[in-house]
């Protein structure tokens, strides 16, 4: 079976980046051109780096490996510096690739100013007549549901798990994370990574038993707290496995940006509940803003 390979540095601020393979060349190469990351050639690991992840055995070599995510965290030859290599025996699958794509994401969060300020959330992205809504909740809440629920009324499905959303200019545009816009099932290729779609609605699902409405206004906080969490979850790997100092910048970066979108633009925000929507969450929606 084919493996994907990751091959990452973050040195003072700055990001380097390679990756091999067709798939790497696909994925990766559409994800960095969203962050405006250009790809560099990264030094080889010195024979004598250090593990600086929790650490636990690898079979064979004698080295560490933190296995449980799929990559490997090197001292980078200079002080703050590190290296991070994807794990030689992680299949070339979804779940690969997405955790790929994830730690690709971390290092573009800690670049230089300039960049592209964004946040990868764990949730669903739905197209309405050429803009986006994204779809909050915890896990098993229904966005997956809802995504198909929503295509089989008309509309489009582009992300199913993670997405990115980004400033772009005095707006925010939404994009669907490369794995699962090519690979996901319930995903519509007519919407390609690469190309965002202007964020116009902000959803978060609950499935609770009130038997009455369908959606309705919900406060600031609220959506806050939900978007808060969603980027909490899409970036518990690279949290965890990334230096205690490189988690706080992100989680700061993350803040940061939700403050900006809640003082800007966000002209609706939705609380939307499964049970009580018969049709797409999203045409709901749009009928109750239209009356």
């Amino acid at each position: 079976m084919k493996s994907c390979f990751l091959n990452l540095r973050i040195a003072s601020g700055a990001v380097s980046w390679e990756a091999r393979g067709d798939a790497a060349a696909s994925i990766l190469g559409k994800l960095a051109a969203v962050l405006e990351l250009r790809p560099e050639p990264v030094p080889a690991v010195p024979a004598t780096a250090v593990l600086i992840s929790p650490p636990s055995p690898a079979p064979g070599d004698g080295k560490f490996i933190a296995a449980e995510h799929g990559f490997r965290l090197f001292e980078g030859g200079e002080a703050g510096a590190y290296i991070l290599q994807t794990d030689p025996r992680a299949a070339e699958s979804r779940v690969a690739w997405a955790n790929c794509c994830k730690f690709l994401l971390a290092a573009g969060l800690l670049g230089p100013g300039g960049r592209r300020r964004f946040l990868l959330l764990h949730g669903a992205l739905l197209e309405h007549s050429g803009s986006a809504a994204v779809l909050l909740a915890p896990g098993g809440t229904g966005k997956s549901t809802t995504l198909r629920r929503h295509r089989l009324h008309g509309g489009g499905g582009c992300a199913d798990d993670w997405l990115l959303l980004c400033e772009d200019g005095e707006a925010f545009a939404a994009y669907p994370l490369p794995t699962w816009s090519e690979y996901g099932r319930l995903c519509d290729r007519r919407f390609p990574a690469e190309h965002g779609l202007p964020v116009r609605w902000l959803l978060v699902l609950s499935r609770s038993e009130r038997g009455v409405g369908y959606a309705g206004a919900i406060p600031a906080a609220e959506w806050k707290a939900a978007l808060l969490n969603s980027a909490e979850h899409a970036s518990w790997q690279p949290l965890r496995l990334l230096p205690q100092e490189t988690g706080r910048k992100i989680r700061l970066g993350n803040a940061a940006l939700i403050g900006r979108l809640a003082r800007s633009f966000f002209p609706l925000a939705y609380y939307a509940d499964l049970n009580d929507i018969p049709g797409s969450v999203l045409d709901a929606v749009v009928s109750r803003r239209n009356r």
